[in-house]
């Protein structure tokens, strides 16, 4: 698999942002995931651009590391660009209400997998 993440460096207490690159190193090395592209945003709406900017068939998923803002981002900018690509969740803002949203009103089974604070794939 090719992965993408898009990362807010500055969201929340940066702890989970602080292990993306060896979770991606780990995972590459396991023979899990191909190759890992990690975007670190640096002002606001860095993330939507760079998800507008995604070419369908580019990477096989695209994980949203950060909280409810940098998730808002990504996700415009991968339906508005158009590439089709699906999405996760990294939870790694101060409060992430999106993924605790689609749990409780949508039901776990269908939106997402894993416990906190993992990567929660969203259809």
């Amino acid at each position: 698999m090719n992965i993408k993440f898009i990362v807010n460096p500055t969201s929340g207490r940066q702890m989970v942002q602080q292990n993306v690159d060896g979770v991606a190193e780990q995972l590459v090395q396991e023979g899990l995931w191909r190759n890992v592209d990690i975007f670190y945003t640096r002002a606001r709406n860095e993330g939507y651009e760079a998800a507008f900017d995604l070419k369908e068939g580019e990477y096989d998923l695209v994980i949203a590391v950060g909280g409810d803002g940098t998730v808002h981002e990504v996700v415009n900018g991968i339906l508005h660009g158009g590439s089709n690509i699906p999405m996760a969740i990294m939870p790694a803002g101060p409060a992430v209400c999106l993924p605790i949203f689609l749990i409780k009103y949508r039901g776990k089974q269908r939106w997402c997998w894993g416990s906190w604070p993992t990567i929660w794939p969203v259809r």
